[in-house]
């Protein structure tokens, strides 16, 4: 890059960062990188636009995390590296809140497709892909606006929050640790479970869970059981309108995989079974490295789907 568009690049980053965003261009290799930053409807936002833009916008959904302090839109948005070199915009939200935050991140991320698309030229499909909470929040998304979004990726998705609440209450009330590493072997999962370091750490972490959940449904599933089916595409199953992937991992202690497979059984019951694949990941535990490895296989087969009519591989026997 020579020294006068060096001067440009910067001399326009102070500016946008006057009224409240940034932008920061970077090279690598041939193609350049356009990252631009602010803030939205109280979220932070973070998107990344290569030199070499196909027009295509995959817009990803964060999992959840108890305090907004946790939330680091770079690390994830560094996954998709790769993506963004082959010509693909990528977009992701804060969603400005911590917590169970599933109606936040939809509406948050919902605004920011279309101040991407409102604000630049996006002449491509726009992709969704959602991890663990945000693995809720693209399927709600994909459901709700099918005119907007045209194919979803969920990855270990939350897609039953009375099941996590009652699940993680359950064990958040196990104060014995022999005897809650038997409870999370007895519901297929791992000890410790993944990504937690310890079992009192899973302890710690289901605990926060449970009250976040309670908090952001205003009860338990008893007192507000319609609040709970709000936030849960187990509920909403009949309402797939786009094609969507779903991956999960067999012994994920956080997420059980079986939750992935009770949406997949609900879509197909419904009728949508031509809208849904469903892909396990053999010993996976919640968003590890192997489940995770399964985005850049499974993204380019969802485009294929979408843009090419190119059928992905038969779903997985549950």
């Amino acid at each position: 890059m020579n020294k006068k568009a060096l001067g440009i690049i910067l001399a326009l980053a102070l500016a946008l960062t006057l009224f409240g965003f940034s932008l920061i261009a970077s090279v690598h290799g041939e193609v350049t990188i356009q990252e631009i930053r602010g803030k939205l409807g109280g979220a932070d936002y973070l998107v990344r636009i290569p030199s070499n833009w196909n027009g295509r916008l995959v817009v990803y959904c964060r999992g959840y995390s108890h305090l907004l302090s946790g939330v680091d839109l770079v690390t994830m948005a560094n996954r998709f590296n790769a993506y963004v070199q082959m010509g693909n915009a990528f977009a992701e939200s804060s969603y400005g809140v911590g917590g169970f935050c599933i109606k936040e991140g939809m509406i948050r991320t919902h605004q920011l497709t279309e101040w991407v698309i409102d604000n630049y030229h996006v002449t491509g499909k726009v992709y969704l892909v959602g991890i663990s909470m945000g693995g809720a929040t693209d399927l709600m998304l994909g459901a709700k606006y099918p005119e907007l979004y045209d194919g979803v990726l969920d990855i270990a998705g939350t897609t039953d929050a009375i099941g996590r609440y009652n699940l993680h209450s359950y064990y958040a009330d196990i104060a014995d640790d022999t005897a809650l590493e038997n409870a999370v072997l007895a519901n297929g999962g791992l000890v410790p479970p993944f990504p937690c370091p310890t079992i009192a750490a899973f302890r710690g972490y289901c605990q926060l869970s449970a009250a976040d959940t309670a908090l952001a449904c205003r009860g338990t599933p008893e007192e507000k059981p319609q609040a709970y089916e709000r936030v849960s595409p187990l509920y909403s199953a009949t309402d797939i309108g786009v094609p969507t992937m779903v991956v999960h991992g067999t012994n994920d202690g956080l997420i059980p995989y079986s939750h992935s497979v009770n949406y997949f059984n609900s879509v197909v019951a419904a009728g949508h079974g031509n809208l849904i694949r469903f892909y396990k990941v053999v010993g996976g535990q919640h968003a590890n490295t192997p489940v995770i490895a399964q985005i850049p296989v499974r993204l380019p087969q969802l485009v294929n789907w979408v843009e090419n009519g190119v059928l992905p591989p038969e779903s997985d026997t549950p």
